[in-house]
């Protein structure tokens, strides 16, 4: 079977970000998708900054978790990547089915 994807983790990423399962990117999907990731504004890392001190109550611990838990990555320029057309897939779906029983019968 050949190859049609020249990056299966480029493929598998762009899959799960368009389902929007971001959380659950490889590192190696991470990686690949990383020139497509929009950067968070500076004000929000310079916050961060500052909140990083030792006298951090359990409820600062929690408000910054669940503000970190809300801010997802986003892969805006993946939402235009066109999904494949149901005409491709049933022309791959038939040629499978047509190889398939060729070769059955060799």
């Amino acid at each position: 079977m050949a190859d049609i994807a020249h990056s299966s983790d480029f493929e598998a990423g762009c899959v799960r970000v368009l389902k929007g399962q971001t959380k659950r990117l490889t590192r190696a999907e991470k990686a690949v998708l990383e020139r497509f990731l929009e950067a968070p504004p500076a004000d929000e890392d310079a916050q961060e900054e500052k909140d990083d001190g030792a006298s951090v109550t359990f409820v600062e611990r929690l408000q910054k978790r669940r503000r970190l838990e809300e801010r997802q990555p986003s892969y805006e320029l993946l939402a235009y990547i066109p999904p494949t057309s149901n005409v491709v897939e049933r022309f791959f779906s038939v040629a499978r089915a047509t190889f398939g029983l060729q070769r059955h019968a060799l």
